[in-house]
């Protein structure tokens, strides 16, 4: 599959603890095969602050750790330029994961546009059902919870990150980033038969 993650980042986790999260789906993704995109605004507030606190170093490792991402960061645009923007980066694609923490504006953009053969994905890493309206305009819902409105999708971080999650206290609900890969496919199949609600991804991995 060809999917693109929009996220708040995935290299300032001192701002934003949860690009653990995102990044380790992700590569997950990547290192099975898929063509995965990871696209975050350039000079975020996330990214100016971990800079600011921790030097070039989280950058750094991350460059190194995650070179199978097609990481890439984008001018902040508004308006018509967002519009076009948005249009051109779901071109080509066959998933968007618009993870939690996504400015708003650029939900209802993904949101406005739909086309055969596009999944539109919102992301949480949360447990409970705080899923907000525009989020739910998108096509499907994954979420690490049973509890949750959607498709079951556990949080994951790459093994290299595993310590510093520990530290930032993220909680991981599977270590092997295999088996959430296998949710993730399995709710993705999910979404496009028309299925709404949730389902446990096991139920569908032999599917």
């Amino acid at each position: 599959m060809r999917i693109t993650f929009f996220a708040p980042t995935f290299v300032g986790y001192l701002g934003w603890p949860e690009a653990l999260y995102a990044r380790g789906l992700a590569h997950a993704l990547a290192h099975a095969g898929h063509t995965v995109r990871a696209l975050e605004e350039r000079r975020n507030r996330h990214m100016t602050q971990t800079l600011e606190r921790a030097g070039a170093t989280p950058a750094r490792e991350f460059f190194t750790a995650f070179q199978a991402l097609q990481y890439t960061t984008y001018e902040p645009v508004r308006g018509a330029r967002l519009t076009e923007w948005t249009a051109r980066e779901l071109a080509l694609v066959d998933v968007a994961v618009v993870t939690q923490g996504t400015a708003p504006d650029l939900i209802d953009q993904i949101a406005a546009i739909s086309r055969e053969g596009l999944l539109r994905v919102y992301l949480t890493f949360e447990q409970g059902n705080c899923i907000s309206e525009a989020a739910r305009a998108l096509d499907a819902i994954f979420a690490p919870s049973s509890n949750a409105a959607g498709f079951h999708v556990p949080t994951t971080v790459d093994p290299r990150d595993a310590a510093l999650a520990a530290s930032l206290g993220l909680q991981v609900v599977s270590d092997d980033p295999e088996h959430v890969v296998g949710a993730f496919v399995a709710a993705v199949g999910s979404a496009r038969s028309g299925k709404t609600h949730y389902t446990p991804w096991a139920n569908h991995a032999s599917n």
